[in-house]
């Protein structure tokens, strides 16, 4: 093994100077632009995050704002339906008065007997 180390060193010592810089220099450029694409694409990707979170928080907001305005609607339901049952109870109240009261005019009551002063001459008729 040390062989096939020392024949890799001698080969780098053969390579002339400028060789090397310039395959350095490529290299170097290669892993510069690899590296300049992952850091853009690193800022897209934040780019992304940071709007994905705001557009998930103004939907939080507003599912909280649609639930919340649900809940106000269905107590105002409530509230609503009993206020109809009472006035539903109010008018079936008043449709049972007006109905005794159309019956008293349709057939009055007997004043009682005690009540009225009876003439001799209707206590005569009477006998």
């Amino acid at each position: 093994m040390e062989a096939g180390l020392g024949d890799k060193v001698y080969r780098l010592l053969e390579t002339r100077p400028r060789v090397l810089v310039n395959s350095l220099l490529v290299s170097r450029d290669k892993w510069k632009e690899k590296c300049g694409v992952a850091k853009i694409e690193l800022q897209a990707f934040r780019g992304k995050v940071r709007d994905l979170e705001v557009s998930r928080e103004k939907w939080r907001r507003q599912a909280e704002q649609a639930e919340s305005d649900r809940l106000n609607l269905i107590q105002q339901l409530e509230s609503a339906k009993e206020q109809n049952r009472r006035l539903e109870e109010r008018l079936a109240a008043l449709e049972a008065e007006q109905k005794k009261s159309q019956l008293r005019e349709l057939n009055p009551r007997p004043f009682p007997v005690s009540s009225l002063r009876l003439s001799k001459s209707v206590l005569s008729f009477r006998n």
